[in-house]
């Protein structure tokens, strides 16, 4: 990711904190030096940042702290949000039970659909009615929305979402109740859905506003508690959050729209990995991020990252831009087991930090994809993990042990079994990401990243013979320094519901014009001097179809109209190897995205001070256990490496943050961008 910094970041002392289960990275430019952390993360998350950023200098010098979180996520996941209230349009309360008719496994009898965030019993309805057409038909009540309003606080709600039918077209109701709501309760916060996700689509604009609404309390509280404590210790500006979409923001503004959040640590991982991939030359390639708990994957093509403008989690729709991510549920905490049948298992259970893998020494018994590691010998007990944990050899062995003993191997067959079955996993989903999107996956490059990325990148390049593996010079820290080259960013959106025989193209440029308006002021207010870019986009399908492809669009006046559709044509037949030029197409909604260099700055190619602890020793000797293969192999120090060197699997290169497994048949070189390079003989 080395290269030259920005103008405007130049001479500047930056710090990009990322928060996950186990660590939180600190990567930090300081005097143009660049310095890496990582301290155990804490339950206050302030607390764990304040340590990293801390360790590496005061944080009264940093000029601006950009921060990926996971408070918003992890309320969603434990279900662990503020009290929130919904308020509907009369006749459709029962809009988050609802939800739609399909199935998310077809043949599951014991499938049911998931819980909603807001309960039926916080839910109500107000008389008002906006046509389809964007006109008021019934006006609303204002006696009858303050009546509705009471009824919520009286349950004791601190955030009400407000989503009205078709105040997407027309949100007079919508801004009518939250000007109730705050002249009468100054302490409730409000959600609307004409800002949150203001187009078609009911059920998947309720469920956005309501995981909204139920999320501002957390996400207030955190991002309210850290700006407080960061001024305490000289920290006067506000700091940066990561979004879901790659882009940053300030965290005034995140605590109004939390949902922009949920994929904030993973997407800044694959903002890095594009940086870095694009700079040794590979515009095509794929993400593979190995933490504690799973494995996260990403398709970046001609260095853009894949994005989605639906998300689902944990069940519910989520309309927001984010980073088209896979996750499944692989990684260095899994859980190995064998069930009743004698079939093995690896997660998605976890050991989590606490106690986490036996080999942690914290009182964990349950055999883990560490563990395994450990024993085919890609870890070691010589060098203490991010200079802080050394592992016990002896207590991996031993849980391994119980996975061996079930399944009639020795203890390093169970454990190459156990390694090679979360491999298979991870390197199906590889697959099926490509296959989705009507490429081959043998035509990317892996950038292999997060703590156990690289042990496993190599293994799972083998698999779907894949050419090239790029490990970045920090791969334990990769996401932090995403947030580094992040840049500001704003997505809107317009529901425009029309044909292409029907559509009027100075409508659509009129509806992206105001677009860039509503982006441009919300992303940097009213400064006249600051340089903002837009990305136009229009969201289109043929007619009968239920999902639609971004199509591109280059701002002219008025839009044209044929060079939308052949791009659309194009666009389809390279994801599905088929088109209709002949179909009716059809229009759904125009986005666009302003996008500032403000926020993001290159990293300065210089060698980085980390704290290695004793690298006396650059090389020595390990046994390895690989399916098929078993002997030794040379452990080297990856700050001994040089780039005219080329050296032959099966080899380990050891650095503070992780370890790099070189199978055999794969060659070993350092490129001139500092990268790793894992390439196939």
């Amino acid at each position: 990711m080395e290269g030259d910094m920005s103008a405007e970041s130049a001479g500047r002392n930056y710090a990009g904190v990322d928060v996950g289960g186990t660590f939180t990275d600190v990567v930090a430019v300081i005097d143009g030096e660049l310095s890496i952390a990582k301290v155990p993360s804490t339950p206050n998350q302030a607390l764990g940042i304040f340590e990293g950023v801390s360790g590496i200098a005061p944080v009264s010098k940093f000029d601006r702290i950009l921060h990926g979180t996971t408070v918003g996520t992890n309320a969603l996941l434990e279900r662990k949000g503020g009290v929130a209230g919904l308020i509907t349009t009369s006749g459709f309360e029962d809009i988050l039970l609802l939800q739609r008719g399909d199935r998310a496994s077809l043949y599951d009898l014991s499938w049911n659909k998931p819980d909603p965030l807001i309960s039926r019993d916080f839910v109500v309805g107000v008389d008002e009615r906006v046509g389809a057409d964007g006109e008021i038909v019934k006006a609303l009540s204002l006696e009858n929305a303050l009546k509705a309003v009471e009824q919520l606080i009286e349950k004791g709600v601190t955030c009400i979402g407000v989503c009205l039918l078709f105040s997407y077209l027309n949100s007079r109701h919508e801004q009518l109740i939250r000007s109730i709501i705050e002249e009468r309760y100054t302490d409730v916060f409000v959600s609307i859905s004409s800002e949150v996700a203001p187009e078609w689509k009911e059920y998947e604009r309720a469920s956005t506003t309501a995981l909204n609404a139920y999320l501002i309390d957390p996400v207030r509280s955190y991002m309210r508690s850290l700006r407080q404590a960061l001024s305490q210790a000289g920290h006067e500006r506000d700091f940066l959050v990561m979004q879901s979409n790659g882009g940053v923001l300030p965290s005034e503004k995140v605590t109004a729209l939390p949902c922009v959040t949920i994929l904030s640590g993973p997407s800044a991982g694959v903002v890095a990995a594009a940086e870095i991939a694009t700079k040794a030359g590979f515009k095509d390639s794929l993400t593979f991020d190995v933490g504690g708990t799973s494995t996260d994957i990403c398709i970046i093509e001609n260095g853009s990252p894949a994005t989605i403008t639906e998300a689902e989690v944990e069940g519910l729709p989520l309309k927001v831009r984010s980073h088209a991510i896979a996750t499944i549920g692989s990684g260095g905490g899994s859980i190995a087991r064998v069930d009743d049948n004698g079939r093995l298992h690896v997660g998605p259970q976890s050991a989590g930090s606490y106690p986490g893998p036996a080999c942690y020494g914290r009182g964990g018994l349950q055999p883990t994809l560490t563990d395994a590691a450990l024993v085919c010998g890609y870890l070691g007990e010589d060098k203490a993990l991010a200079g802080q944990l050394r592992l016990n050899k002896a207590a991996a062995y031993s849980a391994v042990k119980s996975v061996a003993d079930r399944l009639v191997l020795d203890v390093h067959q169970a454990a190459s079994a156990i390694v090679s079955f979360a491999v298979d996993k991870m390197a199906h989903e590889c697959r099926a990401l490509c296959l989705e999107r009507g490429r081959d996956v043998r035509e990317f490059a892996l950038v292999a990243f997060g703590g156990a990325g690289p042990m496993f990148a190599g293994l799972v390049a083998e698999k779907l013979d894949l050419k090239r593996v790029i490990i970045p010079s920090h791969p334990g820290v990769t996401a932090a320094s995403g947030l580094l080259v992040a840049k500001l960013r704003y997505d809107v959106a317009h529901s425009y519901s029309s044909t292409l025989a029907q559509a009027d193209p100075e409508r659509m440029d009129a509806i992206i014009a105001d677009l860039e308006v509503k982006a441009r002021t919300a992303l940097i207010g009213d400064r006249p001097n600051s340089a903002v870019t837009y990305v136009h986009t229009i969201e289109t399908r043929y007619a009968g179809q239920t999902h639609e492809i971004e199509v591109p669009i280059t701002r002219t006046n008025p839009v044209q109209l044929n060079e939308v559709a052949a791009a659309f044509h194009k666009l389809h037949h390279d994801r599905f190897a088929f088109a209709f030029p002949e179909k009716a197409i059809e229009f759904v909604a125009i986005r666009v995205a302003a996008v500032s260099d403000e926020g993001g700055m290159g990293l300065p190619a210089i060698r980085v001070h980390e704290p290695y602890g004793d690298d006396s020793l650059l090389k020595s000797t390990r046994e390895l256990a690989f399916v098929g293969y078993r002997g030794a192999a040379d452990v080297l120090e990856r700050h001994g490496l040089s780039t005219n060197e080329k050296t032959a699997g099966p080899v380990i290169v050891s650095q503070y943050d992780t370890t790099t497994v070189v199978p055999p048949g794969f060659n070993l070189s350092v490129h001139d961008t500092g990268v790793l390079i894992l390439e196939k003989n």
